[in-house]
């Protein structure tokens, strides 16, 4: 079932990392669920891949940065989709690609620019921390989120920057929901004479 163990994945993954970024290696399996776990490296961000193959579609993929994060996003992909937990995590997948065919165009497209958002200081924090013990004892998904969103409003606010990132926002004055892809100019900030943004 398994091709290589999870702690050892990070040692496999450098080794072969430059090769890997033209293939991938398959690392795990479970034949009776027909779940294949792979290995590769991301050409755009160069950070290591891990990827889960149901009946030759992908069903999940998640980077990982360092040694730490690449044990851990192992154990728990073995322990979902390559025992019985399995069958859950498939109705999972199915319910999903369900649900995605419902959501209109203005879903998918705040659904794709936020994932954009979170892969790019995902990729930011793990390059500044490097092997930063401190901060990977964190919870390092909460983290970035936090650094995303007070970065943006920061950006927005002090540097008066559009920052294309399409939310439904309410208006206070009649309480009715609209859309906007440049949402920051129509925010009411609760501190809007804070000299942090003057």
């Amino acid at each position: 079932m398994f091709k290589i163990e999870p702690v050892g994945l990070w040692d496999y993954y450098t080794r072969n990392k430059d090769k890997l970024l033209k293939s991938q290696d398959k690392v795990a399996e479970n034949k009776d669920f027909g779940t294949e776990i792979y290995v590769t490296t991301d050409e755009e961000t160069g950070w290591m891949e891990l990827s889960v193959w149901r009946d030759d579609v992908m069903v999940y993929s998640e980077a990982c940065v360092n040694r730490k994060d690449a044990e851990k996003t192992a154990r728990w992909l073995y322990d979902t989709y390559l025992t019985n937990n399995a069958i859950a995590a498939a109705d999972s997948f199915e319910a999903k690609v369900s649900h995605a065919d419902e959501l209109d165009a203005r879903d998918l497209e705040i659904d794709e620019r936020e994932d954009e958002l979170s892969d790019a200081f995902t990729s930011l924090l793990a390059i500044i921390a490097g092997d930063s013990m401190t901060l990977l004892s964190l919870d390092f998904d909460e983290i970035c989120d936090d650094v995303k969103e007070h970065t943006l409003e920061y950006i927005a606010r002090k540097h008066g920057i559009d920052i294309y990132r399409p939310m439904y926002l309410v208006d206070a004055k009649n309480n009715e929901e609209f859309f906007a892809e440049y949402p920051y100019d129509n925010m009411i900030f609760e501190d809007p004479d804070n000299p942090i943004y003057k």
